[in-house]
């Protein structure tokens, strides 16, 4: 019934709800000084499922030691917050720009159950819209639900399988740097 309900609701596109400002005639948003990056960019993009910050900024789990290293030599967002509690919508939301709440879902047959998955949903993906223009897009599935037909984050050039264990994926993420060279790429690997 909650599928039949959602196929029956007006969506109402983003740019038309009071609380979303076009850019249009707004000045461009200008790039970091100094660049971020001299070349092409090659980024690798992990998400760890369930995973608290209060848990990696603890000094005294060892388990999250890498990460707590890679804030100090990298990026590092200290108010990043996440559109939903669910791994679907949550990914859904990152690669689409949208709140899961405006993309159209639908009951979709998953591991002998249903389950709700955008892939029907026409709004632009990322990954696709970087494929689309030449950038080499790779994804390691480490999950069922993250395959490209299940509507989360299709359009990457590359798909892997693979478990969802960090020493799994980490060793395809070394090849796919040494493999790509100058870049410009996309890596997104979920744990």
């Amino acid at each position: 019934r909650r599928g039949q309900a959602a196929a029956r609701r007006q969506l109402v596109p983003a740019d038309q709800l009071e609380w979303f400002e076009k850019r249009d005639g707004r000045p461009a948003v200008p790039p970091t000084d100094p660049p971020l990056n001299e070349g092409a960019p090659l980024v690798v993009f992990i998400t760890v499922d369930a995973l608290r910050a209060d848990v990696v900024a603890d000094k005294k789990q060892k388990a999250t030691a890498g990460f707590r290293q890679l804030a100090k030599e990298g990026a590092y967002f200290t108010q990043a917050r996440s559109t939903a509690s669910a791994t679907s919508p949550a990914v859904s939301a990152l690669f689409t720009g949208k709140y899961f709440s405006t993309l159209y879902w639908e009951e979709t047959p998953f591991g002998g159950k249903l389950k709700f998955f955008p892939h029907n949903d026409e709004s632009p993906r990322f990954p696709r819209l970087l494929s689309d223009a030449g950038v080499r897009t790779t994804v390691a599935v480490t999950t069922r639900g993250l395959r490209g037909e299940y509507g989360l984050a299709p359009g990457f050039s590359e798909y892997f399988e693979e478990g969802p264990y960090a020493r799994q994926v980490l060793p395809h993420i070394e090849k796919w740097l040494d493999s790509t060279g100058a870049g410009p790429g996309f890596f997104w690997a979920h744990f």
